[in-house]
């Protein structure tokens, strides 16, 4: 993997990709609440491994989704990341007193686009100032892979947490906004799913160094596309 670093400089700050991998795979942890009530308990007879196994089937059938909400972990902040299942994602994570920093993922290929305010508090006034210029409003090309960023975009990375977590426990029926779910607790982390034949994840909670993450997934058609070639800039070109 490439690091950053400007024009005769030596110091290569690493903490982007770190943050971009933990922004990714801390918000697939996390899911919404779908509008909808069920009179039975439809799940009742199923395993928790049977119930999480089917919804993570069905979020990599969906066609479809967006998470939203918070994570934490080494990028905490405020994560929206819509996935079109096995083909890639775009979004963005706001770190708290760091910044915005977007992503797009498409087939083999990754972008990122960091704002100024990023760049300046991970590499210093005078490099991110250099670098906001080059880079513009443009996404910049050929610094990450789909590989390198964890398979951020991936509904098995994503799930994989919980599926194949060997304390996983199905709690008791709740309600979320009206919805009956089903908590699959696995440590830290429990995925709330809806009680219906066709079970889905629509909330995803956990806890980490001192604080509580929450997102929300809303179903949807989604198709990424990757960005037009006159709105990127290679990595090279940025003095990246």
């Amino acid at each position: 993997m490439r690091s950053w670093a400007a024009p005769g400089r030596h110091r290569k700050p690493r903490s982007a990709v770190p943050a971009l991998v933990a922004a990714g795979t801390a918000a697939v942890a996390v899911a919404a609440v779908i509008a909808g009530c069920s009179s039975s308990d439809p799940l009742a007879s199923s395993t928790a491994r049977q119930i999480a196994s089917e919804a993570a089937g069905n979020l990599q059938t969906s066609g479809g989704f967006t998470v939203t909400g918070k994570v934490t972990g080494t990028a905490a902040g405020d994560v929206n990341l819509t996935v079109e299942p096995g083909k890639g994602c775009e979004g963005n994570i706001t770190q708290p007193g760091k910044g915005r920093i977007g992503l797009v993922i498409a087939g083999n290929q990754a972008w990122i686009q960091p704002t100024r305010q990023w760049l300046v508090k991970e590499t210093g006034q005078a490099e991110g100032s250099q670098l906001a210029a080059s880079i513009g409003n443009r996404l910049v090309s050929g610094l990450l892979t789909p590989a390198s960023l964890g398979g951020t975009c991936t509904v098995a990375s994503m799930t994989r947490p919980v599926t194949s977590a060997k304390n996983l426990a199905k709690k008791p029926r709740t309600s979320i906004d009206g919805q009956d779910v089903i908590p699959l607790r696995a440590g830290a982390r429990t995925w709330y799913v809806t009680d219906t034949p066709d079970p889905k994840i629509v909330q995803i909670s956990g806890t980490g160094r001192g604080a509580k993450s929450d997102a929300r997934i809303t179903y949807h058609p989604v198709t990424v596309t990757p960005p037009a070639a006159n709105d990127t800039i290679s990595a090279a070109q940025a003095g990246l």
